[in-house]
């Protein structure tokens, strides 16, 4: 009997212990440095997504603390981990616009641009991550001449200006099949207009030729292939422009 009892009471002894220890895990309130040390290992880790929250807790819990800074970097840079490019791109620039004398704005600004080229898309299809991504790294180059990711920077937007006129053409030669002719020269002189040193910029220029003499507006299409002739002699169209002169003659 008395065992029974001396059992008894153990177990209530230690059901109380449990009870007060969850109820004081609940009451303690996660500091600063908590959310900082546990958000950046379970980063390290690739629970990106776990880091998110922490640093994100941080960050609306204790908007004065010195950790504020790292928090947001942090947080950025788990969301581009997890393919959450929107975010990503937002709290990059919010770090830039809150940070911008800071060593590291120059990077912070790149990830940014990256954020966008990422989710670059075919020629065919929309292109506003495209002009997105020029925005942001030539928002570097012009606050940040001296950085370091000034050549990639620079090597980016040429890329992304040439997607541009690569969808410019795409959308052109759709507008020529469909028998869209001025919608396609419209198309073609954005090229010419904007893209001067595009690598097909004679196939822009040839096809509006060509959609003048499909649109019969001949006095147009030999002027247009007269000037395609002089400016790309060594094309391999010529000899077509040439034969299209010969018609027009």
């Amino acid at each position: 009997m008395r065992y029974r009892v001396f059992f008894i009471s153990f177990l209530l002894l230690v059901m109380t212990i449990e009870t007060g220890c969850s109820i004081s895990k609940k009451d303690i309130k996660e500091t600063a440095q908590d959310y900082y040390i546990f958000g950046t290992k379970v980063y390290e880790r690739g629970d990106y997504k776990e880091a998110q929250e922490a640093f994100q807790k941080l960050l609306n819990e204790y908007p004065d603390s010195d950790l504020r800074k790292k928090a947001l970097i942090n947080l950025a840079e788990s969301e581009y981990k997890n393919a959450e490019y929107d975010l990503a791109h937002f709290h990059y620039l919010k770090y830039v616009e809150l940070y911008p004398t800071d060593p590291e704005a120059d990077a912070v600004l790149f990830k940014a641009g990256m954020s966008n080229f990422t989710r670059l898309r075919p020629d065919d299809r929309d292109q506003g991550y495209t002009q997105e991504a020029i925005a942001d790294f030539e928002r570097l180059l012009l606050s940040y001449p001296r950085s370091r990711y000034t050549q990639e920077a620079l090597s980016k937007t040429l890329f992304c200006k040439n997607k541009l006129a690569a969808h410019e053409l795409t959308v052109g030669l759709y507008y020529f099949k469909k028998g869209a002719y001025i919608s396609a020269i419209q198309r073609f002189d954005t090229i010419l207009t904007y893209y001067p040193h595009i690598s097909f910029r004679d196939k822009a220029l040839f096809y509006k030729g060509k959609s003048y003499y499909e649109e019969e507006s001949f006095d147009k299409a030999v002027k247009v292939f007269k000037d395609f002739i002089g400016q790309y002699p060594r094309s391999a169209l010529r000899k077509e422009a040439e034969e299209y002169l010969a018609k027009l003659k």
